[in-house]
């Protein structure tokens, strides 16, 4: 990472750089032109490095140009080929047409030629709702009279 600071001082103080890991050191900064001082440092782990120096402050992302979510865009069933044989399941390209979809019970094939299935589990059914009220009527009304009547009595005085 090169470090870079402007300033119209004659000298800067040392950049506090606090590391991913939480290690915090000095990194003292070069001038190679009037105004402009630099330092280069090599960061010993990926992740999110807080610069200081004086008031102004930074953070950096330091980490491989192509990270491991962007190595292999292409959609495959190969990572999750383990979990879907376990459950019964199955993984299709859309690329091949859409497929059916079909209920099945529990412990069933949930795929097959065209078709994928749903295990129904009755999860969007509401067994019950309770309502309690925050407040009996009552007092809601002895509180909002209470307001208006100190808003109208404040209001009156000027």
């Amino acid at each position: 990472m090169r470090i870079i600071r402007r300033s119209l001082t004659e000298s800067v103080g040392p950049v506090s750089i606090e590391t991913p890991s939480g290690e915090v050191f000095g990194l003292e900064l070069d001038e190679v032109s009037p105004g402009r001082f630099e330092a280069l440092y090599e960061g010993p782990e990926i992740g999110l490095y807080r610069l200081k120096n004086g008031e102004q402050s930074a953070v950096i992302g330091l980490g491989p140009a192509a990270p491991v979510e962007f190595e292999e865009t292409i959609a495959s069933a190969g990572p999750l080929a383990g979990t879907i044989a376990a459950t019964g399941g199955g993984a299709m390209a859309l690329a091949d047409g859409l497929p059916r979809i079909r209920e099945v019970r529990p412990g069933r094939p949930a795929a097959g030629r065209g078709w994928i299935g749903i295990t129904p589990r009755g999860a969007y059914e509401t067994r019950g709702v309770t309502q309690l009220p925050l407040l009996p009527a009552w007092l809601t009304l002895v509180l909002a009279s209470a307001l208006i009547l100190g808003g109208w009595l404040r209001e009156g005085r000027r």
